[in-house]
């Protein structure tokens, strides 16, 4: 597979794109709390990246089958390049690199406006990126393909908004970051480019041309695993997603939990400037000594969660990362009020709010990945897409309510209290299963074939 030159192409393009994307987080976030000091306006940016997964439904992949791959995934990098572009030269001439561009609404509006283009095209390259890596390593590498790309998603969201993006700023300002992010999409462009329009599929008079297959029924298989999720419309994927889950409390309760976790990690990009402004009073632009040793922490319970489930089970792991992600934020809740009351200084908070930091991130991947095993698991291959569809439309619908209302409450009460109604959300959101005992995999049949996409996307 890495022998492969195509397949190395667009994984490039995705890890540059990723890159990219996180490092435009990293300023979205802290830019828009800078200029607004409001924890509900950076949960705007998180609600405005979901938006276009509730109302685009199934057009993205519905546009791919119609163009091609090839062209679907060329012209998303393309766009993304030329609002990197616009946006530091924006920055640069009209804010003065925001030196002096402080409370600027118009400044604010831009970046939504930037958070929403990026959105948008990120829901079209993502069908055409999950589609084009069977065609390119075929069933047989399929597996170790989407393991990479995951691995690969993970890595560059560290790079780029915990490592990247803070040095950058540092060194070379605000509008660096957009040239930076500018140039990691136009190589993501090129190298798209440079792949094969025959090999991913290029619409030609209503027809796709492919790359040939091994034999007839991998070309079958390859066709059926291309075809499905991203033409479902939420409400769809709610529906044939529920099915089998109402069978199966098992299933229910890794569904839940796997998008309890989801939520969490939007919550964190909301909450986590204000935090270091309010609670470790510092610089928004100091959020890495949040978020840094949480990716360090997810990394290690990466490496650590599949033994661990082998000894303990796999709900029953998960069910210590959720009290473990509860206990996390309640103590990061606590830190300054207790701190305060002890009469702590600054230097034993930090260090106390990195530790809780660091317990959060490594909590996470304690749901996400048994999670995960438990979706793979018990269900049909033919199944699983539908239930990760349902998941993920799940997610969608419960983080823009859940984010609005956490951040008018930290707006109005502080990051303290905002944390601690994330805690008890957490606990209740995680127990709105009965029971946890084993019960036999069913395998039911599901109202149409297809299997488990790979979401290259970042709720910020």
């Amino acid at each position: 597979m890495l022998q492969s030159r195509p397949f190395l192409q667009l994984w490039s393009a995705q890890f540059l794109g990723q890159i990219s994307q996180n490092i435009a987080n990293f300023a979205l976030i802290v830019l828009v709390n800078v200029q607004t000091g409001s924890t509900l306006a950076g949960g705007f940016l998180v609600i405005l990246f979901s938006i276009p997964a509730i109302v685009l439904g199934p057009t993205p992949g519905m546009l791919v089958d119609r163009v091609g791959r090839w062209w679907v995934l060329w012209l998303a990098n393309l766009l993304r390049t030329l609002l990197g572009v616009g946006v530091g030269v924006a920055l640069a001439v009209i804010y003065a690199g925001t030196a002096n561009g402080a409370k600027d609404g118009g400044l604010v509006a831009l970046l939504y406006f930037f958070s929403l283009s990026l959105s948008v095209s990120t829901r079209f390259y993502m069908p055409a990126e999950a589609t084009a890596i069977p065609s390119l390593v075929g069933l047989r590498g399929l597996t170790n393909g989407l393991a990479l790309f995951g691995i690969t998603f993970v890595v560059a969201e560290a790079v780029g908004l915990i490592v990247l993006g803070p040095i950058l700023q540092l060194a070379f300002g605000w509008p660096a970051l957009f040239y930076v992010c500018a140039i990691g999409f136009g190589l993501a462009t090129l190298l798209s480019v440079l792949l094969s329009p025959r090999q991913l599929g290029v619409a030609r008079a209503g027809t796709v041309e492919t790359a040939e297959p091994a034999d007839e029924q991998e070309a079958a298989l390859l066709a059926t695993l291309e075809a499905q999720t991203e033409r479902r419309s939420l409400w769809q994927q709610l529906k044939e997603g529920w099915e089998p889950i109402a069978h199966d409390n098992q299933m229910l309760v890794g569904v839940v939990r796997l998008s309890v976790a989801g939520v969490v990690i939007a919550l964190v990009s909301e909450l986590a400037p204000n935090f270091v402004v309010q609670v470790l009073h510092r610089p928004a632009q100091d959020i890495s000594l949040v978020l840094a040793p949480a990716g360090v922490a997810l990394i290690i319970g990466a490496l650590l969660a599949p033994q661990l489930a082998n000894r303990l089970g796999q709900l029953r792991l998960a069910g210590l990362g959720v009290n473990g992600v509860a206990l996390a934020v309640a103590l990061l809740a606590l830190n300054r009020p207790l701190g305060d009351f002890f009469h702590f200084p600054d230097g034993l908070i930090i260090p106390l709010a990195v530790a809780e930091a660091s317990l959060l991130g490594f909590s996470l991947n304690l749901i996400s990945i048994p999670c995960q095993a438990v979706i793979q698991e018990r269900v049909a291959p033919r199944l699983r897409g539908n239930i990760v569809s349902f998941q993920q439309a799940l997610f969608n619908l419960a983080a823009v309510p859940i984010l609005i209302a956490v951040g008018l409450l930290a707006d109005r009460l502080g990051i303290p209290s905002a944390l601690l109604a994330v805690a008890v959300i957490i606990l209740l959101a995680s127990r709105l299963h009965t029971r946890e005992k084993p019960q036999p995999i069913i395998h039911v049949e599901p109202p149409a074939p297809a299997v488990e996409p790979s979401d290259s996307s970042l709720a910020l």
